[in-house]
């Protein structure tokens, strides 16, 4: 037994090794596994972020991330400040983008008025789209120098709170030369998402600069009357007033010269919109351009008084139009042309809440019910419910029960249940609930009596005033007639019909106190 159990310790021994070794063995292999493929990875991190710095121009690192969203397309997120301000120039991006085979896109965010330089019309290879914004712009004006035969690519361009930079020289040149299309229209072939809105214009101080200006109005025997569409900064300019004013013109005949330009401007592809038209018309590009599939037209928050005559009869220019957002301006009136009802177009709504519109006449609801391609939305108004004609009307056609149970009076249902906001009195309440009585017609005549009346009295106290003024003046001419007598040499040798000439007799003397006063005869023209 003994030999029997001395052999079994001894097997149990040798499999205590063998799985020793072998334990040893699996540990040895996955460590050696292990550091391998760290280092693998170690050797393949540098390739890749060397890959990620190949997407980006030199140096472009420090204020740019790109990320992919696809094989074949990046999106770069740029923030600039003043640290990295000057640094991102489109002549390095489009020279870079040239020997790419991807797409990009650029969202470039600054603070601390940093600057980037990025001129017009951005063309460029390989680039999708661009957002640049609250960034200083340096060279704006400088790509009609830079024309090349680069083709339409940029499909979105979004453009907020920005500082144009206004080089003199480069503003003149453009506005004494003829503007090709290509220039004018940019990608007008791709664009189809556009946004422009609180552009402002930096002159920046030049030695140059006057006598730039002085050449270009030497023509001009006076400076023309400026009215201008975009904001002008003129604080760092040092320039005499009159040039000033030169400048101001020199930046208007620049718009004026886009806006009449004889070529048109076809964007095949533009869908939206977003700007802040004048109140003469369109924005510049727009009365010269052809937009057939344009469905949306934003240009709310662009504190506009008005709406811009050329949108009256928009089926002329925009026959793919939707949408128009005036929303949140300061709008008063509006008027649109109710024969688009004949035109084939697609039925247009108008935004016009969060504006200043008191006054709502009945006959234009009436009109706005009977135009079935027109929808206007102006909830959210200061209505204005004093006692008026038009207001009364307007109560008299809400309460018309016949008119709202027709489907085209159902779209404007919303009327009824605006509220007026004026007067204090009637703040808050319905239209629908708004009588006649509520609208204080006799306080308001009462007033209209005392206030005619006021006026009335004050008329005859004005007249007596006149009246007694004469009289006093009257009376104090006839008593300082006592204290003059003629002058007796003048009259000598004249008789009182020789006294043809008025000037011959008004010569008059004031005697002394102690002069005795001869017993003269007044002739009687007097």
């Amino acid at each position: 037994m003994g030999s029997v159990n001395n052999c079994q310790t001894e097997i149990l021994v040798g499999i205590s090794y063998y799985r020793l070794i072998i334990g040893l063995t699996l540990c040895f292999t996955l460590q050696f596994m292990t550091v391998t493929s760290t280092k693998q990875l170690q050797s393949l991190r540098p390739k890749r972020q060397r890959a990620d710095q190949q997407l980006l121009p030199s140096g472009w690192e420090q204020f740019c991330v790109p990320r992919r969203k696809h094989q074949l397309q990046v999106d770069v997120q740029c923030f600039v400040n003043r640290q990295f301000s000057g640094l991102w120039k489109f002549d390095e991006l489009k020279h870079h983008l040239a020997k790419q085979n991807i797409k990009y896109t650029f969202t470039v965010k600054c603070e601390d008025a940093a600057t980037i330089s990025l001129y017009w019309p951005m063309k460029a290879t390989n680039l999708r789209g661009i957002s640049v914004e609250n960034c200083r712009l340096d060279d704006y004006f400088s790509g009609l120098e830079k024309q090349s035969d680069i083709p339409d690519e940029l499909e979105y361009y979004v453009f907020r709170n920005n500082i144009i930079v206004v080089d003199v020289k480069n503003l003149i040149l453009i506005t004494k030369n003829p503007i090709d299309q290509d220039y004018d229209c940019g990608n007008e072939d791709t664009i189809n998402y556009y946004v422009d809105r609180n552009t402002t214009y930096e002159f920046e101080d030049s030695a140059d600069y006057s006598k730039l200006i002085q050449s270009y109005y030497m023509r001009e025997s006076k400076v023309p009357e400026v009215k201008n569409d975009v904001e002008l900064i003129f604080s760092g300019l040092k320039l005499p007033r009159m040039e000033r004013k030169q400048l101001k013109q020199a930046s208007k005949d620049f718009h004026a010269k886009i806006a009449s330009a004889e070529h048109k401007c076809m964007f095949t592809s533009l869908f939206y919109k977003e700007d802040s038209p004048s109140d003469n018309g369109f924005s510049p590009n727009v009365k010269n351009s052809n937009f057939p599939v344009l469905s949306i037209y934003n240009m709310s928050h662009s504190n506009l008084q008005t709406i811009p005559e050329s949108f009256s009869k928009w089926f002329y220019h925009l026959q793919n139009l939707q949408l128009i957002d005036a929303s949140h301006n300061n709008i008063k009136k509006f008027r649109f042309d109710s024969d688009v009802d004949v035109w084939d177009v697609p039925a247009l709504t108008v935004n016009l809440s969060y504006n200043n519109i008191t006054d709502i006449k009945a006959k234009q609801i009436v009109k706005l019910a009977e135009t079935k391609k027109l929808f206007v939305d102006f909830r959210n108004n200061p209505l204005n419910c004093s006692c008026t004609d038009t207001t009364k009307q307007l109560i008299a056609l809400i309460k018309d029960k016949g008119k709202w149970s027709q489907p085209s009076y159902q779209r404007y249902s919303y009327i009824r249940e605006m509220r007026c906001y004026y007067p204090d009195s009637l703040r808050g309440k319905q239209l629908l609930d708004l009588t006649n009585k509520d609208l204080d017609c006799e306080i308001l005549v009462v007033e209209k009596m005392m206030v005619e009346g006021i006026a009335c009295l004050g008329a005859v106290v004005g007249i007596l005033v006149v009246i007694i003024l004469f009289v006093v003046a009257l009376v104090y001419c006839r008593r300082s007639r006592q204290r003059f007598v003629w002058n007796v040499d003048s009259l000598a040798g004249k008789s009182p019909a020789n006294f043809s000439d008025p000037a011959e007799i008004y010569t008059v003397v004031i005697p002394g106190e102690k002069q005795q006063i001869p017993n003269i005869k007044i002739p009687s023209i007097l």
